[in-house]
């Protein structure tokens, strides 16, 4: 990863508002984020959260059931993109949903959604 000063901490059990927060602001249009809340809704907060001196750069969230998760969304600050961010974020969620026995990620997004 080429971004300095990032680091990563566990979103666990956070209220759903402040997940829906951090997506506002890291999408910087309410209406985007919105229609992503919606398309995602939350139920509780788990996930993963990049900061870049303590700023939230990225984040990415799950629902989990047991043996299944349901990944998304994954969302990462506009002039961060194109960084590998979002890869590092799905790839720290994945090691810690198998570290808690889930055996299948399923997520959908939009075909031709070059972000997604």
């Amino acid at each position: 990863m080429l971004l300095r000063d990032v680091s990563f901490r566990p979103v666990s059990s956070e209220p759903v508002e402040c997940i829906q927060n951090w997506i506002c602001h890291l999408l910087s249009q309410e209406k985007l984020a919105d229609l992503l809340n919606r398309r995602f809704p939350l139920s509780s907060g788990d996930g993963e959260l990049a900061l870049q001196v303590e700023t939230p750069v990225g984040l990415c969230v799950w629902r989990q059931d047991e043996a299944l998760a349901f990944l998304g969304p994954v969302v990462v600050l506009r002039d961060k993109r194109r960084w590998g961010l979002g890869r590092q974020l799905v790839k720290r969620a994945d090691m810690t949903l198998r570290s808690l026995g889930v055996r299948t990620v399923e997520t959908t997004y939009p075909a031709g959604d070059p972000a997604s």
